[in-house]
């Protein structure tokens, strides 16, 4: 008994069992990982500049600002992502849909290659290529707001937990903002008069308890970083920090140095369409889902929205999940058209709608 008479002669198993792959083939279809899907690369290109010894400060004003402004120019930019840190100067260019790759970086060179001369002469010759959004990178997040400061306190202890804590995420990075630093300017003439070494007050500035941001201990050239945690508030409790104890008098930090609580020399730079901001980069792990992440973190976004400091707001900067997924869409819209334009010219043929059903049915079955 071949398949055909036994489906005939047991039409109820038949169906039963068409049933049952059809079923099958559902749920396979919701729980399949988009992220196995073919790559889908959006129209992107990187411009990397390396200048030796540069700081983050010099690379953005003087680098990646100046190229940001050369590309003006360029037609079919849709955003600019810049990341400027010690030495290293990174822009990524993301176009609209449907234009052509290789030209647009063409122009970019051309672009970049009219504004050589306002770059310092001693940098590397930038680096421009074609990219893709494709790879572990799920988002890219602006944060904005006026007080960098606060903005990125909040990314660290707020934002960072919470999206580390997604399921199928690898790392969380931020880039760009201010952080406060404790400065310790020690008086060498004072530190001798009073027999105490670097290293003594190192020691005593670390067994302290207190909290307060981690900053330096300045001495000539050198610098010793300084780490400390408990519970003072202000920055007079560190001032008022007790040396030493001798004869009833009592020795203070600020009796032998200037402590003053500023800003951390900054590493890294953050930009969005020329807006300076926080960018909060989120990667997936080894078996993560792309646009399961993106949904969640999305999620979280919505809910931090009322904790964000005074201004601040959340942009979307790039989102790998759309692209999947506007894919999926069109791989979807495809095979639709296409069974119904097969469903037609089989009626054509067959002028039969039954028999028609029957292999119109049969079709994504088989698939």
């Amino acid at each position: 008994m071949n398949i055909a008479q036994f489906s005939i002669k047991r039409p109820v198993v038949t169906m039963m069992i068409i049933i049952s792959m059809v079923i099958l083939g559902i749920l396979t279809l919701v729980n399949l990982k988009t992220q196995l899907m073919p790559n889908y690369n959006m129209p992107m290109a990187a411009i990397r500049v390396s200048w030796k010894g540069a700081s983050p400060d010099d690379m953005e004003k003087l680098v990646t600002k100046e190229i940001e402004k050369g590309l003006t120019s360029v037609e079919g930019i849709k955003r600019i992502t810049t990341k400027s840190t010690m030495g290293k100067s990174a822009l990524t260019v993301e176009f609209e849909y449907g234009v052509i790759i290789d030209n647009k970086v063409n122009d970019l060179v051309t672009a970049v290659s009219r504004i050589r001369n306002s770059l310092p002469d001693d940098i590397d010759e930038p680096v421009i290529r074609k990219t893709s959004s494709s790879g572990d990178r799920v988002m890219l997040i602006g944060l904005r707001g006026e007080d960098l400061i606060n903005l990125k306190s909040f990314a660290d202890n707020v934002v960072i937990p919470r999206l580390e804590r997604i399921e199928g995420v690898g790392t969380v990075s931020v880039f760009g903002g201010l952080e406060k630093e404790i400065s310790i300017n020690i008086d060498p003439e004072k530190l001798e008069a009073y027999n105490l070494t670097v290293t003594d007050l190192y020691s005593t500035l670390k067994s302290a308890s207190l909290n307060f941001p981690s900053g330096y201990i300045r001495e000539g050239d050198k610098e010793y970083l300084v780490k400390v945690s408990g519970e003072a508030k202000t920055l007079e409790d560190i001032q008022e920090i007790v040396l030493k104890n001798s004869n009833g008098d009592t020795l203070y930090l600020t009796d032998i140095a200037d402590v003053n609580l500023g800003i951390k020399d900054r590493s890294s730079y953050g930009r969005t369409d020329g807006i300076e901001n926080i960018i909060i980069n989120i990667e997936k792990s080894d078996v993560g889902n792309t646009v399961e992440i993106s949904k969640i973190a999305k999620e979280e976004l919505k809910k931090m929205e009322p904790l964000l400091p005074k201004g601040a707001s959340f942009t979307i900067n790039r989102d790998s999940a759309v692209d999947i997924t506007r894919s999926i869409n069109t791989v979807e819209n495809n095979a639709i058209t296409g069974l119904v334009l097969a469903g037609i010219i089989l009626f054509i043929f067959l002028r039969d709608w039954r028999a028609t059903l029957v292999v119109t049915v049969a079709i994504p079955v088989s698939i």
